[in-house]
């Protein structure tokens, strides 16, 4: 008995599901974000194929999904993967590491890219050409792109699965309140509430407009999609209570939301890693998400 209460407590304390203590969110050394950014860059097994498309152009700027599947696949179930970059950074190739391994797990996956914005630098607000509203619609025409185009390489359009991470985090909590042909969404480390976490980020907005554009006001009886929330407690860079906060709204309504939270101290990315301590991060994420897939979008 005494071995099976000290497996529970400590499998519920890596999980984040039992207890409350103080996470650091101290934002980590520099280098330790090279390391991330390194870790995101991985080599595409001969099996898989890569297909990079311009699905959107707007002047001269062209917008881009990969679409990668392999050999065999039929009728198999399709995930967009959103990739992250805070609204500035990232393109089509950035989710490899999260394509990759989906696609060797019998998934169709298409990866699109997203016009990006500019955000206040210290005192100075910057021009934007482009803001969050445009990257939320270019992924809905993602979505649409997915939608026709899945059957050619292999998916079954009926059967649609939308995994993010941070800034792609948002973008799926935002397919997942608002699209019906969604049926489960996967955020990671994402914002479900501009206003409430992100003062900065809602400044471009009107306090009507925001609205439109906030997952955990958007999130209502009728939507359709199962969540698995990701998020770290220690995460400097978007809050955890935007995680509990949408968890919290979803049982109010009865939606089906599960939130994993991990006591990571000063982490925001742990769904990347080649090796060590974020290897071992990546590995425990993915076995997650993909288990999910799997028992709402193969059973």
């Amino acid at each position: 008995m005494n071995q099976l209460i000290f497996f529970l407590v400590g499998w519920m304390s890596c999980a984040g599901f039992a207890f409350a203590q103080e996470v650091s969110r101290e934002k980590p050394p520099k280098a330790k974000n090279r390391e991330i950014i390194e870790s995101l860059k991985i080599d595409i097994p001969a099996d898989i194929k890569k297909e990079v498309i311009v699905y959107a152009k707007y002047d001269q700027e062209e917008i881009k999904l990969s679409v990668y599947t392999k050999e065999g696949l039929k009728n198999a179930p399709l995930i967009v993967s959103i990739h992250g970059g805070g609204f500035t950074g990232g393109d089509e190739n950035t989710t490899d590491s999260i394509a990759v391994p989906l696609v060797q797990h019998g998934y169709v996956v298409v990866a699109p890219t997203y016009r990006k914005i500019q955000r206040r630098q210290k005192d100075a607000k910057v021009q934007s050409k482009w803001g969050i509203p445009d990257c939320v619609t270019d992924v809905n025409k993602a979505l649409d792109w997915a939608l026709a185009n899945g059957p050619k390489y292999g998916a079954d359009s009926r059967r649609i699965g939308v995994i993010g991470e941070s800034a792609g985090g948002y973008l799926t909590y935002m397919l997942g309140v608002s699209r019906p042909e969604v049926t489960c969404a996967v955020p990671m480390g994402g914002y479900s509430d501009f206003g409430q976490f992100a003062p900065g980020l809602a400044e471009p907005f009107s306090p009507g407009e925001i609205e439109k554009y906030t997952p955990l006001k958007l999130l209502n009886k009728d939507t359709k999609a199962k969540f698995l929330v990701m998020h770290s407690k220690g995460d400097y860079n978007v809050a955890v209570e935007n995680a509990y906060a949408f968890k919290k709204r979803a049982d109010e309504l009865n939606i089906p939301c599960e939130l994993v939270t991990y006591n990571y101290p000063s982490t925001h990315v742990f769904w990347y890693g080649k090796q060590g301590e974020m290897l071992e991060r990546a590995n425990e994420a993915r076995g997650r998400y993909i288990k999910f897939f799997d028992d709402n979008l193969k059973k």
